[in-house]
C-alpha cells in the first residue's frame, strides 16, 4: 500500500501493536528515504472495529512540515487510519495484554516507579553524561515493538538518577545500518559529540548500499536534544539520511563496535576504546583537537570479556586506578599510558554473580571552565569526580508493553585489593527513609547435639503506600528468611546459597545466541565466601542483590509488582528497611 499525508505537526505517531507479524514500512519525502522500520501490523481489528495497539510510538517530522511525506508498506487501512500527527509525545501505554481494548476495558501499563523503562524493547545504555544539572540516558532502542529490532537511540533525562522522563529519540537507522552502542565526548559548554557504530548489515537499508560496521559521529548544539549526523559543526542544518558526512572509523574487524571515547588527559587529544571480535579489542588515539582522524594503537584481548568496553580511572585507596571493563562484567585493572593498557594479572575478576546486568557504562560527567569570580564553593570537585555506571538488567517483562530496564545507578571505586564495588549513587542513599519496624521479636535457637547457640529475630514493616524499597541485612550468623510483599527470599549460611523465589537471573530469550560464562539455575546465586552484609533493592518486577560492601552483586526479574503490604525478616542477623521517599 502506498499512503500520502501532508506534515502539519512535529510528530507523526505510529500505533503499535507488540509482537505482531513484521512490515517493513518507509517513509519518503519526495525521491528521498526518510526512516524505514520494522513495524509489527495486526491484520485484524478488535469487535470495535478499531485498530488493536498498545501505544503510540512518535517520530519527528518537523523537518518535513508542509511537505507531503509518502508511506510504503504492507499494512491495512485500520493500520493507516489509526496513524495521527500532533506536536505532542503520547503519553498513554497500555499492557500487552489489553492490547485493541478501549476505555475501561484497557489496563494502563504499570512501569517500575526507580528503574528506567520505555515502551518497546530497551538495552544497551549509550551516550551517557551530565551536564547543566541533568543527568541524559541515552540506550539502544525499539520504539516499535517489544523485540529487538529498528535498533534507535531513545533519550531519557533526571535530575536525581532516580526518575526519568523520556526525550523524543535522537537516532534512527539510516543507509549506513542501525544505531548501535557508543558514547558522548563534551567538547565544549555548546558542543556535545556522540561517536556510535552503524551497524551495516542489519537492515535491508545498510545492506543495499552495502554498509559494513563503521564508527561514526554525531553532534549537538542544544545538550543533546537534537543529534545531527555530521563531523562538521558548520553543516549541521544538512540532512543526509543515506549517507551521512559523518565517518570517523572505517571497519577494523567484521562487527567491531561500541565506541568508548575520552579526552587524553596525560598527552592531549582523544583515545577510543572499541570491541572489535570475539574476546579482542582496540585502543585507538586522535591527537590534538581532531576527534575524527583516529589511529590504532593496541589491539588486546580481554578474555571471557565481550562487547561494551570502558577505560577509565577508579577511585581508590591507591589514589586513582586504571579499569578496564567489559559487558558481562569481567575487569581488568592495569595501567594506561593514553596509547595502550597493561593488565595487572591475566586473569579477570567479575562483577557479577549472574548474567542478568548486563553491558554496563560510566557518564561522562561535564566539568564547566571555572570563571574567576566563582568561589571554590560554587564547584565541589568531588561531584566531578565519581565514577557514576548504568547497566541494562535483560529482562523478559512478559505480558507488559515494554522489555528490558536500567538498572540502579551506581558509583564505582576499587577497594586495596584492587577489588571493584558498586554502590547505589548518592542520591538513592539521600532519598531513603528509614522504617521504623511494626515488632520484633528474639528467640534462641540450637542445634542437637552443637553446644552452640544463636538469637534468632523476627522483624516485620507494614508499607502502607507503593514505594520502591531497601533492606540492609548486618551481623549475619546463620540462615535468614526474608519475605517481601509475599516474595520469599532465603539466604543459608552453609552453602552462602541466596534463592530469590520464582526469580529470573536468565537474559531475555532473544539474546540466547550471546554465550554466557555461567549459565546458573535461574533463582539461585552462591556467594564466594559468607557474606558481612547483604543489600536488597526492590522494585517493580526486579530484585537487585549486593553483599560485601557492593563488591558481589546479582539481579532477579520477578513476576511480582506489587510494593506495599508485609516485609519481614526472619534470623540471626540485624536489618533495617528503608523506602524511597516521593
Amino acid at each position: 500500500m502506498i499512503y500520502s499525508i501532508l506534515i502539519t505537526s512535529d510528530y507523526l505517531w505510529i500505533p503499535v501493536s507488540p509482537e505482531q507479524p513484521l512490515e517493513k514500512i518507509s517513509f519518503m519525502v519526495g525521491d528521498k528515504r526518510i526512516y524505514e522500520f520494522m513495524i509489527p501490523v495486526s491484520k485484524g481489528s478488535n469487535d470495535k472495529q478499531v485498530y488493536p495497539f498498545s501505544f503510540y510510538s512518535p517520530v519527528p517530522v518537523d523537518s518535513w512540515k508542509n511537505r507531503e511525506m509518502t508511506i510504503i508498506g504492507s499494512f491495512t487501512d485500520d493500520f493507516i487510519n489509526a496513524v495521527k500527527q500532533s506536536d505532542d509525545l503520547p503519553t498513554e501505554v497500555s499492557s500487552i495484554v489489553s492490547t485493541g481494548k478501549t476505555g475501561s476495558d484497557a489496563s494502563p501499563e504499570v512501569f517500575p516507579l526507580v528503574h528506567f523503562a520505555a515502551p518497546g524493547w530497551i538495552n544497551d545504555p549509550n551516550g551517557l553524561f551530565y551536564k547543566d544539572g541533568l543527568w541524559h540516558l541515552y540506550f539502544q532502542y525499539n520504539p516499535f515493538d517489544t523485540r529487538w529490532q529498528n535498533m534507535t537511540w531513545g533519550h531519557a533525562v533526571s535530575h536525581d538518577l532516580l526518575h526519568w522522563t523520556q526525550h523524543p529519540s535522537v537516532l534512527f537507522p539510516d543507509g549506513t545500518g542501525s544505531m548501535f552502542s557508543g558514547s558522548c565526548l563534551p567538547l565544549s559548554d555548546e558542543l556535545l559529540s556522540f561517536f556510535y557504530t552503524s551497524a551495516g548489515d542489519a537492515t535491508d537499508w545498510g545492506k543495499e548500499y552495502h554498509s559494513t560496521f563503521t564508527q561514526r559521529v554525531a553532534l549537538s548544539t542544544d545538550n543533546g536534544e537534537t543529534l545531527i549526523k555530521t563531523k562538521h559543526k558548520q553543516l549541521m542544518s544538512e540532512i543526509h539520511p543515506d549517507d551521512p558526512d559523518n565517518l570517523v572509523l572505517l571497519e577494523l574487524a567484521p562487527g567491531n563496535r561500541d565506541p568508548k571515547v575520552y579526552r587524553d588527559e596525560i598527552n592531549g587529544g582523544f583515545y577510543m576504546v572499541l570491541f572489535l571480535e570475539k574476546n579482542d579489542y582496540a585502543v585507538l588515539h586522535s591527537e590534538g583537537n581532531d576527534f575524527t582522524r583516529w589511529k590504532l594503537t593496541q589491539r588486546l584481548s580481554m578474555a571471557p570479556g565481550w562487547e561494551c568496553p570502558d577505560l577509565r580511572q577508579l577511585p581508590s585507596p591507591k589514589g586513582k586506578r586504571w579499569l578496564f571493563w567489559t559487558s558481562d562484567g569481567f575487569y581488568h585493572t592495569g595501567s594506561f599510558d593514553g596509547y595502550c593498557f597493561t593488565k595487572d594479572s591475566e586473569g579477570p575478576k567479575r562483577a557479577y554473580l549472574n548474567s542478568l546486568a548486563y553491558a554496563g557504562q560510566s557518564f561522562q560527567i561535564y566539568r564547566p571552565g571555572r570563571r574567576p569570580e566563582e568561589s571554590s564553593a560554587d564547584k565541589d570537585d568531588s561531584f566531578y569526580d565519581r565514577v557514576v555506571f548504568i547497566h541494562w538488567l535483560r529482562t523478559s517483562n512478559k505480558e507488559h508493553s515494554f522489555t528490558g530496564i536500567m538498572g540502579i545507578p551506581r558509583e564505582l571505586y576499587l577497594d586495596s585489593d584492587d577489588t571493584l564495588h558498586m554502590s547505589p549513587v548518592k542520591e538513592w542513599t539521600d532519598a531513603l527513609r528509614l522504617v521504623s519496624p511494626d515488632a520484633e521479636t528474639f528467640s534462641e535457637s540450637s542445634d542437637a547435639g552443637i553446644k552452640s547457640s544463636s538469637k534468632e529475630k523476627k522483624s516485620s514493616w507494614s508499607i502502607s503506600h507503593e514505594a520502591p524499597l531497601e533492606l540492609d541485612i548486618t551481623e549475619i550468623e546463620d540462615a535468614i528468611s526474608v519475605n517481601v510483599f509475599g516474595l520469599n527470599i532465603d539466604y543459608w549460611s552453609g552453602s552462602h546459597l541466596l534463592r530469590v523465589e520464582k526469580g529470573n537471573a536468565d537474559f531475555h530469550e532473544d539474546h540466547k545466541d550471546i554465550t554466557v560464562p555461567d549459565p546458573e539455575p535461574s533463582t539461585d546465586i552462591i556467594f564466594p565466601e559468607a557474606p558481612k552484609d547483604i543489600r536488597l533493592i526492590i522494585d517493580r518486577g526486579i530484585v537487585e542483590v549486593s553483599a560485601n560492601s557492593d563488591s558481589l552483586n546479582a539481579f532477579f526479574e520477578v513476576n511480582s509488582y506489587e510494593l506495599k503490604g508485609t516485609v519481614t525478616v526472619e534470623g540471626s542477623c540485624s536489618s533495617k528497611l528503608y523506602i524511597i521517599a516521593g
